[in-house]
Order: structure tokens, then C-alpha cells, then sequence
């Protein structure tokens, strides 16, 4: 073969060629975008740079073709492509790209050929200097067009400033250099002695970091990190999705992962560093403990520092000699430094942060993941013209399955089940009782402490509080234990009054959320320690000190948020959740009678504040005094019912009544305070959206709270309705709204109100109420079929209750924009997300997708107009709703589809064929495929017509269109 030809070139080995050099391409404009976006921060010209720049990352093509011209190469073009996908053969191939890029190709030529054929020398592919040079010039060739056609552009004089600035692409081109003066130096290394211990090594990286150890006070048993690791996702601005953990590892260039304390960012590391160790063609992972490395960052290197701890720490053979450098600089490692946060003093921290950029510089081929904490990261961030900041997310409903099923499955022994009780039903338990602590379980940590928690008495403590406490005291033993933390402190019985003491302060000091200054804290804590432990105001003041320390040291605790406008460190709880809990207990030291307690705390309930502290306060009352949360409660509607009071402050006090009963036993008489008082405030202000849709939601939340068996709170509602309805139509319709509020999926009794209050007497007055009809689906009580007949009983059109002007009182439809029902089912799949269907037909018994189900087959029976002329006038509004979705996304059932297109034909005809001008209702594809069927007398090839099953509504559809659009409405 006296050229390397396109056949060959071509054949299988060229697409996994083409991957290689767009790989190294990316990668170099990745890095250009980062400078990018750092330096031109806020110029015009950042995003028409950043745009080119993705363009041409985007259409790279990279082929064979440029290579056909490397003249006298007799070699396979499969050996030569196997070579270049070797680490060290990917890490020449960025090195070529940044050389591409900058500019500098033909001053580096030589040395990268040199690389290139010890490359190919030490894969067993010889090629004379001539064909090196050759093959070369073709590989530069193949990655012109994306990187120095982009200098050529107008925003090049950008582009030259962003070369300049590119310090990690210098670098990378400075290392083709240094790498010529390594192979000069040592020569050769001994591949099969490299190759043997990296084997070994690999094999106790799997063993090391395999495993997770549950954060469990009982048992310290390490489980195999597959059988119980959930991969967290993780976001940025520039991922259009997010991806997990695993996806990420290919991603990494120079990445920073920041996340909340507890939520999986160590586990992360691991799990990473597991991964790329489960094969020997991967990278070798190389994790550092950030806070080990702190303890000898002043005399030791990174580098160093990594080659002398892995013996000890992987209990294996120190490395040959020289290896660790080799590897890194040949791209061969994938380098992870966990824990940047956990470096508690500022000023290590920068100096963490210098020497992680140091290194970064030192081998740029390398893969360098780094993990930090979100909060407090921009104090002692890491070059953002280099690195990428991208952010591990909480679990979202699929990943809190997902761990908690293999946590139980892993502790079915353990567990003590009922007879007859299956391991799903603990599941569903423990999520059904978690459900209310959504962020404590959404969180790795604190999701592992609950399932502790559970196991240990089968169910989880009813009430928040009694989780709290639960979970403070794992922490304290858990977290000190897991990070080898120890205290001996003078002043050890007062830890936790001095934490309440701390918390209740920094909740009422630092309302904005943006910390409060290390002097004031020390201060405050000081005082504390005069009044508790000591007369000496300097002991008092060392004891400050030692316990903010204390509590610095536990990043589930309190941590670093920044600095002051004095450059002073400011502080505040990680956890929200444990800094009102904390709180909460000190303000019910402070007001430990009920009668005043709530006096204290209606000033802040009244303006919206204060609700989980304040519920957590309640709580707190009702164990220590008798029948303690009820006094608080009722105190607090004798204040929401005195004269003056607005409607804010009464709908503010009474739904904070409400969230407090949803925690606590209720009496019936305080229910039906409660239920009194919410109804009155329902009818007065059911004009008002806003003000009607929250005493909506906490009506219901309430009357749901009637678990007695005695139907207490139906039983108000009965009365109600019947002094209601005596009153007249106007009475009745308060009736209906209450009702509605009220009931979600009725049960035999409350059907059997429903329908003789409201069904029965249906069409008797002198209008028809079709929210009656609507109310009566969405409970339960009465079927589509029955509503149909009703409605042409009483002489209407068939779907006629769809297109009247809805009273606005139907959950959920309490928006003005909708005006008629009808209008929101035909727009229901561009309001609604998939996920969001289907979470409606998981979570409700009855929504607007149910009811283009059921009326679907009804259809077929019915010969004549569907609805009547002149119920709506149509002027609907959808924005901003019209804007949420840009594509028919919620994959609807035929029958569905079929209902919404007989919908969209019944409005169409009643604009009488005429578009519709506003631009919300024209993004409505059905609708418009409904009007040009009118228009046009025939419905298009792929219109919604092609999505129809039901042959009858095809036909009457069909005969529709053909009529001009006419024949679904009676006049």
C-alpha cells in the first residue's frame, strides 16, 4: 500500500477516528468558551463569540478525506486510529487542537511529531519521520475547518484577545515541550512493569471505593456501592437536560461539582472513581481527600502528594518510580479532589484553591474533577476562565424510590414486618409517612437517616418534630464518627441550648438570608456563656469561639456564606430545616405559655412569616403543656377574628391554623371553629382569585383532616348548604363553591349529599348551573354519561355544560383566562407538561383527562349538534399558558385526541370559520387544523384527524369539513 487510501479510511476505524479528532476539538473550544464567557462578561459580542464558537463544535465532521492526503503512509488506517485512542494519543490530539487553535502548529510541528511517533513506536506502528510529518499535516487538516476558520471571522479580534486570555490552552501547548524533554530524559518506561501494578492498583480502587458505609449508628456494615447508590443528576446552564453522575465522566475537562452538605457529593467521587476502575482501557482514578492533603499542602505538591499517600491509603505496592507524573502528563489519569469546602479556614481554602490551579497547569491532558460545596464556593472559587461550575441536584420522586427500595430490600432482615406484610408495602409506607418532609428526604444524607429512623420502630415519628429530633441526634453521631470529628469541651451540657441559643438569634438577626458576621455570632454566643457558665467575660469569650468552631466543623451545622462589606466572614445554618427547629425550641423557652405565645407569634403568622418555625413552636407547646397547641390555635382566631382585621391577616392566621392541624390531633370542637371561620372568609372574598384559590386548597387541606369516623366537618357542610339553598340562587351558588372546596373523591356518604342537594334538584330553578354538573365529575359523584343526559333532559346541546361560562369555583380550573371548560381541554396539551399528565392521572381521580376520556365514547350515539350556539363568546385568553409548550408534547390517547378535535370544530364553527386573532389561541395546532378543514373542505394529510381511532367521529369530522365547517352547532 503505498498510500493510506479512502477505502481504508473509510471502513469502521474512520468514525471512531472522526469521534477522536471532534473529541479534541470540543474539548479545545469548551476551554475557549470559558474564557469567553468570563472575560467578554456582560459585551455585546459575548454571545455572537460563544454561538460561533458552538457552531463550529457542531458541525465538525471529521473524516477520512483530509488523511487521504497523507502521501507514503503504509500502514492500516485501523492500527494508526487504535494508537491515537490511547490516552496517549487523545492527550497528542488536544495538543495539536490548542496548537491548531493558537495558532502555533507549524512552530510546534516538529516536537509533535516527534510525540506522534513514539506514540506509534510504542504501539507496535512504526512509520518512517516522513510519513509521521504526513499523517500529521492530516489530522491539523481535518480540525482546520472548525478551529481556524473561526479567526477569520469579524468577531476576530475577539477571538485574538480570548487566545491570549486562554491560559489553559498555553499550557497545553507549552506541555507538548515538556513531554519531549520526558521521553528524552527517562526514555522508554518498562510498559509491562506500568501495566501490572496499574492492573493491581485498579483491583483495590475497586475494593476502596465499592462500598458505601450507611451513615448508621447501630452498624457500620459497608454495603457494595451498586446494590444502594441512586446516581444524582447533575445541571448546568450549558447541559439542556440534566445527566447523571456516570454520564458526567466523559463530560469532565476541568469541572467543579457543588452541592449541598449531605447531598452525595463524596459519594459522587467515588462512585466515579469506581466506574473508571471497573476496566483497564479507562483512565486511572486518582481521588484526593482534600482535608487529608491540607495537612502537608506546605510542603508537599499535589502531584507528590498523590504518589506517596496511595500506598497507605489502597494498602498496595508504591507505584514505579515516575509513573504517577507519566501518567498524568500523558492524560492516562482522571484526577477527582473531594472536599474543597471542608477546608474550614478561609485562607487554606485560597491556598487549596492556588494549588488545584497550579496543578491544573502542571498537566493540562488530565481529567480534574473537583467537589465543593455550593454555599460559601464564590469566596475561594476556582478560576472560572478554566473551570466549569456544574451543580449535583437533589433526588428528585424517582430517585427517593429508587434508594429507598434497595435501602429496605438490603435491611428486609432487619426489619420487624407484620404477618402478611410485604416489602413493597414498607416502601409505600415509609414514603407515604415521609411525604410531608419532602426537604429532608430529597436529600441523600438525610433520606439515609430517615430510613434508618424507620426501621428502627416501622413507622416514622408522626409528627415533624419528633423526626427532627430524630435526625439532629444521627447527625451529631453520624457525621462526627464519618469525619473522625472529636470535642472535649468544658462546657459539653450546654451544646444544645447553646445551638437553640445560636439559632433563634441568627433566625431573627439575619431575616434577609445572607448571614450574619462572625464578630456579632461571637459576641452573641459570649453573652450567652456569662449568663449560663461563667462570671469571666474571657473565658466566656474563648468558649464562643471553641463552640462556633465546634459548629463550623460539622457542615450539616453551620457554614461560610460569604463575607461582610468589612471583608468579614459571615455565617448561617446549612439546613434550614434544623435552624427553625432549633429556633422553635427557643421560642417556646422564651414563651413557654401558650396564651403568650401565640400573642408573640401572630405578629409574624399575619404577615406570612414565620410558618415552619412557627408550626415546629406549636408543636413544641403541645408536649410540654396540656392541650398546649389547641390553646395556641384557638388564641390565634380570636386575633384573626377582631374587628379591623384585613383579609389578609385572617386568611394568613387561618391557613396557618390549618397547616398546624394537618400535624396534630384536632378535636372536633376546634374543627369546627375552624371550618366556621373559613367558610365565612371563602364567601366574602370568593370574587377575589387570589385571596379565593389559597382558603380553597386550605378548606380542603382542613376538611380532609376529619379522620374521626364521626363526618364532623360534613356534617357543617351539610348545614351549610341547606341554610344556603333556602336563601336562594345566589345562596346556592355560595353552597356549590363550598362544596366544591370541600370534596376531592367523594365516598358513599358524601355522594349521597352531593346528589340530593345538587343532582336530583338539577335544572329546577330557573337556569341551568352546569358547574353543578362539572363539581359533581370532579368529585365523583356524578359520571359524564349521566351530565350528557342531563343536560339534553333539561334541553340543552350534548356538551353544552363544556361551553358555558364557567363560575370560576372548579378545582382546577380558578383562572378567568379559561371562560369556558371546553377552551382548557382543548389547550390542556399545551398547558400541561407529559410529566405533568401524568402526574394527574396518577395522583387525581378525576381532572380534564379523564373527562375527554369518558366523553369520547359517548359521541358515537349522538346524531345531532354537539353544543348550542351563543353560550361563550370565545374570547379567550391563554397567554402566558400559550407559551409553555412549543410542540404537541403529552402523548394523548386516541380518544383524547378524538375529543379535542370535536372541540376545536365546535369553536371554530362558532367564529364562523373566521381565525382567531389572538396569538395564544393561533399556537393551538388542533384548533388550526379545525379551520383550515372549514376552510378548505377536507381535513390535510396530517392534520388531527390522522390521530382519530373511532371510525364514527372520523366520518361526522369528515362530513363536517365538507360542509364548510357547519353542523356542529344548534341555533
Amino acid at each position: 500500500m503505498d498510500q493510506l487510501s479512502l477505502q481504508a479510511i473509510g471502513s469502521a476505524a474512520d468514525p471512531i477516528l472522526a469521534n477522536l479528532v471532534s473529541d479534541a476539538v470540543s474539548t479545545t473550544i469548551q476551554r475557549v468558551g470559558r474564557v469567553a464567557a468570563t472575560r467578554f462578561k456582560g459585551n455585546r459580542l459575548t454571545p455572537d463569540i460563544l454561538q460561533l464558537l458552538d457552531w463550529s463544535a457542531n458541525s465538525l465532521q471529521p473524516s477520512g478525506i483530509a488523511l487521504a492526503a497523507a502521501a507514503g503512509v503504509t500502514t492500516d488506517s485501523r492500527t494508526i486510529t487504535a494508537a491515537l485512542a490511547t490516552p496517549t494519543g487523545r492527550t497528542m490530539l488536544h495538543q495539536l487542537a490548542a496548537a491548531t487553535f493558537l495558532d502555533k502548529y507549524e512552530e510546534r510541528k516538529s516536537s509533535l511529531s516527534r510525540l506522534l511517533k513514539e506514540l506509534l513506536d510504542v504501539e507496535s506502528t512504526s512509520l518512517t519521520e516522513a510519513e509521521t510529518h504526513s499523517l500529521l499535516d492530516a489530522l491539523h487538516s481535518s480540525m482546520e475547518p472548525a478551529l481556524i476558520d473561526a479567526n477569520r471571522t469579524p468577531e476576530s479580534n475577539a477571538l485574538a484577545q480570548i487566545r491570549a486570555a486562554s491560559l489553559l490552552l498555553q499550557q497545553t501547548v507549552d506541555s507538548i515541550e515538556r513531554d519531549v524533554a520526558a521521553i528524552d530524559k527517562s526514555g522508554r518506561r518498562d510498559a509491562a512493569t506500568d501495566q501490572a501494578w496499574l492492573a493491581k492498583f485498579k483491583q483495590q480502587c475497586m475494593r476502596k471505593h465499592g462500598i458505601i458505609t450507611p451513615p448508621d449508628n447501630t452498624k457500620r456494615t459497608p454495603i457494595p456501592l451498586d446494590d444502594i447508590y441512586v446516581p444524582g443528576r447533575i445541571t448546568s446552564d450549558k447541559l439542556e437536560a440534566s445527566v447523571t453522575v456516570y454520564d458526567m465522566i466523559d463530560r469532565v475537562d476541568r469541572t467543579v461539582i457543588l452541592g449541598t452538605p449531605g447531598g452525595g457529593k463524596s459519594t459522587a467521587t467515588n462512585a466515579i472513581a469506581h466506574r473508571l476502575a471497573s476496566s483497564i482501557e479507562n483512565r486511572v482514578p486518582l481521588v484526593v481527600i482534600l482535608r487529608d492533603y491540607a495537612k502537608s499542602m506546605d510542603s508537599s505538591s499535589l502531584a507528590n502528594y498523590i504518589e506517596v499517600s496511595i500506598a497507605p491509603r489502597y494498602e498496595s505496592t508504591a507505584p514505579p518510580a515516575g509513573l504517577i507524573e507519566s501518567i498524568l502528563r500523558e492524560g492516562k489519569a482522571f484526577v477527582l479532589l473531594d472536599g474543597l469546602d471542608e477546608l474550614l479556614d478561609p485562607t487554606a481554602r485560597r491556598t487549596m484553591a492556588e494549588k488545584v490551579e497550579l496543578f491544573s497547569a502542571a498537566f493540562p491532558s488530565t481529567p480534574l474533577l473537583v467537589t465543593s460545596r455550593k454555599v460559601g464556593y464564590n469566596e475561594a472559587a476556582l478560576d472560572r476562565a478554566v473551570f466549569e461550575a456544574v451543580e449535583l441536584t437533589s433526588y428528585n420522586e424517582d430517585d427517593v424510590i429508587s434508594y429507598t427500595t434497595k435501602w429496605f430490600e438490603l435491611n428486609a432482615v432487619e426489619l420487624q414486618l407484620d404477618d402478611g406484610k410485604t416489602m413493597d408495602q414498607v416502601c409505600n409506607a415509609f414514603l407515604s409517612e415521609s411525604e410531608s418532609i419532602t426537604e429532608l428526604r430529597t436529600n441523600p444524607l438525610l433520606l439515609s437517616l430517615l430510613c434508618i429512623i424507620y426501621r428502627g420502630q416501622n413507622y416514622l415519628p408522626r409528627h415533624r418534630i419528633g423526626v427532627y429530633e430524630k435526625c439532629t441526634e444521627l447527625l451529631f453521631e453520624t457525621w462526627d464518627r464519618s469525619r473522625g470529628l472529636t470535642y472535649d469541651f468544658d462546657f459539653d451540657d450546654l451544646i444544645e441550648e447553646a445551638l437553640k441559643h445560636l439559632a433563634y438569634w441568627i433566625f431573627t438577626n439575619d431575616e434577609g438570608g445572607v448571614g450574619v458576621a462572625e464578630g456579632p455570632l461571637v459576641e452573641e454566643i459570649a453573652s450567652f456563656f456569662s449568663e449560663h457558665a461563667y462570671d469571666s467575660e474571657t473565658r466566656s469569650r474563648a468558649a464562643a469561639k471553641e463552640f462556633i468552631r465546634f459548629c463550623k466543623g460539622r457542615a450539616w451545622v453551620l457554614t461560610e456564606v460569604g463575607l461582610s462589606p468589612d471583608d468579614e466572614p459571615l455565617f448561617a445554618f446549612v439546613h434550614r430545616t434544623f435552624l427553625e427547629y432549633y429556633a422553635a425550641a427557643q421560642f417556646t423557652r422564651i414563651y413557654p405559655d401558650p396564651q403568650k405565645l401565640a400573642l408573640a407569634l401572630v405578629k409574624r403568622v399575619a404577615r406570612n412569616e414565620w410558618d415552619t418555625a412557627g408550626q415546629l413552636a406549636v408543636q413544641i407547646t403541645n408536649r410540654s403543656v396540656l392541650r398546649g397547641a389547641e390553646r395556641v390555635l384557638e388564641r390565634l382566631m380570636e386575633s384573626a377574628a377582631g374587628k379591623n382585621r384585613s383579609v389578609d391577616y385572617r386568611a394568613n392566621v387561618l391557613t396557618f391554623v390549618v397547616r398546624c392541624l394537618a400535624d396534630m390531633p384536632s378535636t372536633p370542637g376546634l374543627l369546627r371553629k375552624t371550618f366556621a371561620m373559613m367558610s365565612d372568609l371563602i364567601e366574602v372574598n370568593f370574587a377575589d382569585d387570589a385571596v379565593h384559590s389559597v382558603l380553597n386548597y386550605s378548606m380542603r387541606a382542613l376538611y380532609a383532616l376529619d379522620r374521626s369516623g364521626e363526618y364532623v366537618l360534613l356534617t357543617e357542610l351539610q348545614n351549610y348548604v341547606d341554610a344556603k339553598i333556602a336563601s336562594g340562587i345566589t345562596g346556592r351558588r355560595d353552597a356549590l363553591r363550598l362544596t366544591a372546596s370541600c370534596l376531592s373523591e367523594a365516598n358513599g356518604r358524601e355522594r349521597r349529599f352531593f346528589r340530593s342537594r345538587f343532582i336530583e334538584t338539577w335544572g329546577e330553578g330557573e337556569e341551568h348551573d352546569y358547574d353543578e354538573l362539572l363539581t359533581g365529575y370532579f368529585a365523583g359523584c356524578v359520571d359524564a354519561d349521566e351530565i350528557v343526559d342531563l343536560t339534553i333532559r333539561r334541553g340543552g346541546a350534548p356538551l353544552d355544560f363544556l361551553f358555558y361560562k364557567t363560575g370560576r369555583q372548579i378545582p382546577p380550573l380558578t383562572d378567568d383566562r379559561y371562560h369556558c371548560v371546553a377552551f382548557a381541554m382543548v389547550a390542556s396539551y399545551r398547558i400541561w407538561t407529559p410529566a405533568m399528565f401524568e402526574q394527574f392521572d396518577k395522583e387525581s381521580g378525576r381532572w380534564l383527562g379523564t373527562l375527554l376520556e369518558d366523553l369520547e365514547p359517548l359521541m358515537n350515539s349522538i346524531t345531532g349538534p354537539f353544543a348550542s350556539a351563543g353560550l361563550t363568546q370565545l374570547h379567550l385568553h391563554l397567554d402566558p399558558f400559550g407559551r409553555r409548550r412549543n410542540d404537541d408534547a403529552p402523548v394523548l390517547s386516541n380518544r383524547q385526541w378524538a375529543m379535542i378535535a370535536v372541540l376545536s370544530c365546535v369553536m371554530a364553527e362558532m367564529k364562523g370559520g373566521e381565525p382567531f386573532t389572538e396569538t395564544a389561541i393561533n399556537s393551538l395546532s388542533v384548533l388550526q387544523d379545525a379551520l383550515a378543514a372549514a376552510r378548505d373542505g377536507q381535513w390535510g394529510p396530517e392534520s388531527a384527524l390522522t390521530r382519530i381511532q373511532n371510525d364514527n367521529l372520523q366520518d361526522r369530522l369528515q362530513v363536517w369539513a365538507s360542509s364548510a365547517g357547519h353542523g356542529f352547532l344548534r341555533y
